[in-house]
């Protein structure tokens, strides 16, 4: 009998097993991957995939299918992450839902309303979404709250429903938060201020710096002129080179805002023929300064800019 059961259990130790896991689709940028990662952090058997912002890439594409998923999570509108991920999954038998909004912001609530129930007592990050900030909250025991600088983008009801006890705001060279955290604490939450340290900042810079060389690359390679960026970028490396690390973080979040606007119109462009239902629907995903809502947590900057 144990040699029958030994067996057995050596046959199924033979079979080969694949592992089905959802992934989650979101674009490169920092802030929105962080609002993704701290969502499929609730999950043992969800994986965060990136790709660049508004570009298709077949090879991303043969990495969500490797793990030959059941449902694919899109967070993003096509503007962000492009529709050609989309059909070519739904071509492939794979359920596809797509979380988005009118920008950035928007789509930060919508992802965190909808899985409302999974992100309860957990501390809050509220993260600048203007720019580029890196995962430098603790993502994966955080809820990522993005700001446009004078608002956060969930209403007071949905940030109750988090039952928080604790609320980080980063800070960074172009966001102080401090109008923000007075409104906050006027509303009972123990709210603390985090200022990204000058290791950070550098290594932000170097990230910003060479993700935006690859997303003009990009661009060249579909045949856009991208000689003014790329003096841009260029004066982002002599601001480098010189030490001057808050003048080169600044630089690089207008130039990926600048970018974004390009990759926005060469979408609208490359489908005019055939526009795409949701790039009717939203507006520049990095630029736009509208969250929306009537009970948003709002106030201004202080000495910080905007967008």
């Amino acid at each position: 009998m144990n040699i029958l059961r030994n067996v057995i259990l050596l046959l199924i130790l033979l079979i080969p097993v694949v592992s089905a896991e959802d992934v989650l689709l979101v674009s490169e940028n920092c802030a929105d991957y962080c609002s993704a990662a701290s969502v499929a952090s609730t999950y043992e058997d969800m994986v965060v995939i990136t790709t660049i912002w508004g570009d298709y890439d077949s090879e991303v594409l043969d990495q969500i299918l490797s793990y030959d998923p059941e449902t694919v999570m899109i967070v993003g509108g096509t503007v962000a992450v492009a529709e050609e991920y989309e059909d070519n999954l739904v071509l492939e038998g794979i359920e596809v839902e797509r979380i988005y909004g009118l920008d950035r912001y928007s789509t930060n609530e919508q992802l965190l309303d909808r899985f409302r129930d999974r992100l309860r007592d957990r501390d809050v990050c509220i993260l600048y979404g203007g720019e580029s900030t890196s995962n430098i909250c603790n993502s994966s025991n955080s809820v990522v709250i993005l700001t446009d600088g004078s608002e956060i983008s969930v209403d007071s009801e949905l940030l109750g429903n988090f039952n928080t006890s604790n609320i980080d705001i980063v800070t960074t060279p172009l966001f102080n938060g401090q109008t923000i955290r007075n409104n906050l604490e006027n509303m009972g939450y123990q709210v603390n201020t985090r200022t990204m340290a000058q290791s950070e900042l550098e290594e932000n810079v170097l990230r910003i710096r060479n993700n935006l060389q690859i997303r003009i690359e990009n661009m060249e390679n579909n045949g856009i002129n991208a000689t003014a960026l790329r003096e841009n970028l260029s004066n982002i490396d002599s601001m480098i080179n010189a030490g001057q690390y808050q003048q080169a973080y600044a630089n690089g979040a207008a130039l990926d805002g600048t970018l974004s606007l390009y990759q926005y119109q060469y979408r609208n462009k490359r489908n005019s023929t055939g526009v795409s239902k949701q790039n009717q629907m939203q507006p520049n995903a990095q630029n736009s300064n509208q969250i929306g809502g009537s009970s948003q947590i709002s106030g201004s900057m202080g000495s910080g800019s905007g967008k």
